[in-house]
């Protein structure tokens, strides 16, 4: 229905309704991730398990005061401290259904406070509709809410990214002071210390305020990345020197190495075979029979030597990028493109729709319709970095750097859609300015008609 004359225009965002939206949003977020939770197409609600574990093991240390423990943080450092706090009310024998209500609760209210983040910063852009519409962008891109039904680290990532976004459009649009670049500096700790594959943040991060010219704003930008990269450190180091204590001393680059492999033979010499990386689902593949003779290849040396198997992969590693970089360079626009394609598997729903070409026809609808707002989001964005002006060159920039950080590390390493989840905040942020934008212009000029 077109907008006329006489226009109700209650809807618009008022001072007196200010709170209440975000209140609704609130609910629409924990329905949304709930609903999610109990479907037939969930993900998996402890994700690999990893951090599961390791949040309990540290609720147990905490509880006990006993550093004995059979688990090691090996993987993103930061996640089972994120999950701590909800799992610290709860006692050893709490059951692994209510440690998963805790966890994903605590994950609604994250990304509810992720959706002001970005809200904030588009507000800062383009008023208060793009506000509303940026926060909105959480529920309308759909994946932030599906990954926080499970206790995986993307929630984690997507606050700690939401945060970058939020903290960089803060330094753009005000006289930076020391405030602002530790703030900017934490947020991108944050985010690389709940996942490592963004820690191009920082790079991507100076390049976007290097934009605005302006030598004073730049040198804080690099005391901001010196703070991320100081907390990042003392995470890492942090976390090492725990593992140590238990008496563990596995290496935290191990799961690197592991992913690095996988990625050395994804869309290696089928291209276009995009299924899950999985034997289950990967059967007369090519690249993975490849890949599993490597690995069994690994698996043996690493018997045979008694070396730690990441100082084995990694020597692969260097063999394999020093005799065929072509390789891996003609492999990274396919795990580029491949990122933004979120795939539902067809044997997930064929238990749900039944077997056959049915079930794969289904899978495919699903995934186009979850697909289309991204892209939207995605084309709105290209649109609005059209702005004018060296500071909505930098804002948008700020709201790209998360994306464009994991979007490259993908390319060279090991692809996956849900490792591009936390950067769709700058996404919400574009899009929320540009169709704010649009939307303004349409109601002024339905509001000139006779």
């Amino acid at each position: 229905m077109r907008l006329g004359t006489g226009v109700r225009r209650d809807w618009l965002p008022t001072e007196e309704s200010g709170w209440l939206w975000k209140i609704k949003l609130l609910a629409i977020i924990c329905l949304g991730v709930f609903s999610i939770g109990f479907s037939p197409l969930r993900p998996k609600p402890f994700s690999d398990g990893y951090f599961h574990e390791e949040a309990k093991e540290l609720r147990n240390w905490i509880h006990s005061g006993s550093t004995e423990s059979a688990v090691p943080l090996v993987h993103s450092p930061g996640v089972p401290f994120y999950y701590l706090p909800s799992y610290l009310p709860l006692p050893g024998s709490a059951s692994e259904r209510a440690h998963w209500y805790a966890g994903v609760g605590w994950n609604c209210l994250m990304l509810w406070l992720a959706a002001l983040l970005l809200g904030e910063a588009a507000k800062r852009a383009s008023g208060r509709m793009a506000e509303r519409i940026a926060s909105a962008g959480i529920v309308i891109s759909f994946f932030p809410l599906y990954y926080s039904a499970g206790i995986a680290s993307e929630t984690a990532a997507y606050l700690g990214s939401a945060a970058v976004v939020w903290a960089g459009a803060r330094f753009i649009g005000r006289e930076p002071m020391w405030l602002d670049a530790a703030l900017l500096g934490g947020a991108m700790g944050f985010l690389v210390s709940m996942r490592g594959n963004y820690c191009l943040v920082f790079a991507t991060v100076i390049v976007a305020l290097w934009l605005l010219h302006e030598l004073r704003k730049l040198k804080y930008a690099v005391v901001a990345v010196m703070v991320g990269c100081l907390l990042v450190a003392g995470v890492y180091s942090g976390v090492r020197k725990l593992n140590r204590r238990i008496g563990h001393r596995v290496r935290q680059d191990s799961f690197l190495t592991h992913v690095l492999i996988q990625g050395a033979f994804q869309y290696r010499s089928e291209p276009l075979d995009w299924r899950a990386w999985e034997r289950e689902t990967r059967g007369g593949s090519r690249d993975y029979a490849a890949y599993a003779e490597v690995r069994r290849q690994l698996e043996e040396k690493q018997r045979r030597t008694g070396a730690e198997m990441a100082v084995v992969e990694w020597d692969w590693l260097r063999r394999s990028i020093t005799t065929e970089p072509w390789i891996w360079v003609k492999m990274a626009p396919m795990k580029a493109v491949s990122a933004f394609w979120f795939r539902i598997s067809p044997a997930r729903v064929e238990k749900v729709f039944g077997s056959g070409s049915r079930g794969k026809v289904v899978a495919f609808l699903i995934s186009l319709v979850l697909n289309a707002p991204v892209l939207c989001m995605l084309g709105l964005s290209i649109l609005g970095a059209k702005r004018m002006g060296r500071a909505g060159l930098a804002f948008t920039g700020i709201c790209w750097a998360p994306l464009v950080a994991g979007l490259v590390f993908v390319a060279f390493t090991y692809s996956e859609p849900r490792y591009l989840v936390p950067g769709f905040t700058g996404l919400s942020v574009l899009a929320g300015c540009e169709l704010a934008k649009l939307l303004g212009r349409w109601m002024e000029a339905s509001a000139g008609e006779p």
